[in-house]
């Protein structure tokens, strides 16, 4: 027994000196880590980029009325995802639909208050820019002179359709486009 204590005190003795030695900062291998022979570094932990807040669809104002008293504004709301049809909705103060609540519409001034997602909204009414008027082309067709007849007696109406068909088809042979304003007679 006495020999089985003196291994124990040996073994206990001998693993303290192995973990003294072992944390000890004079070994030979030291001097590697101090000089990074290997260029290690510890890992770099990259944050995530916080998430993208999701897209919310995009409202018009089309219409405001006073119907019964109570004010309600007509919106258009177009889809978030690509060929999703726009949906037409008619929405008083203090309605909800789909995220989108209206929390005042001004019917004087012509402005909706609006709550999308978490985001608040003053709508408008879209007018056309000047910069998109374009204005139409007017040609001018130079016209051929009125015939004068002279004829001291009144022309019966079968008399003025002849006329004016005569008329007609001279301007059709010039190639007049103001042949296309006299009607064909029938």
């Amino acid at each position: 027994m006495a020999r089985l204590t003196k291994l124990l005190w040996l073994l206990l003795i001998g693993s303290t000196a192995l973990s003294v030695k072992a944390v000890t900062p004079e070994t030979p291998y030291t001097r590697i880590v101090e000089r990074n022979v290997f260029d290690l570094h510890p890992p770099v932990v990259q944050q995530a980029p916080p998430p993208k807040p999701p897209a919310l669809p995009k409202i018009t104002l089309t219409g405001i009325t006073t119907i019964l008293g109570r004010h309600v504004a007509y919106l258009t709301i177009t889809g978030v995802k690509p060929g999703e049809a726009p949906q037409p909705v008619m929405m008083s103060e203090g309605q909800e639909i789909n995220g989108i609540q209206v929390t005042n519409i001004d019917k004087q001034a012509g402005i909706v208050k609006v709550i999308n997602g978490s985001e608040t909204q003053i709508l408008e009414f879209e007018l056309p820019k000047p910069a998109d008027f374009q204005p139409m082309k007017i040609e001018t067709v130079p016209i051929a002179a009125p015939v004068q007849v002279r004829n001291e007696t009144a022309m019966s109406p079968e008399e003025q359709a002849a006329l004016m068909e005569v008329h007609r088809v001279k301007l059709q042979q010039e190639g007049n486009p103001a042949s296309e304003l006299l009607p064909p007679l029938n």
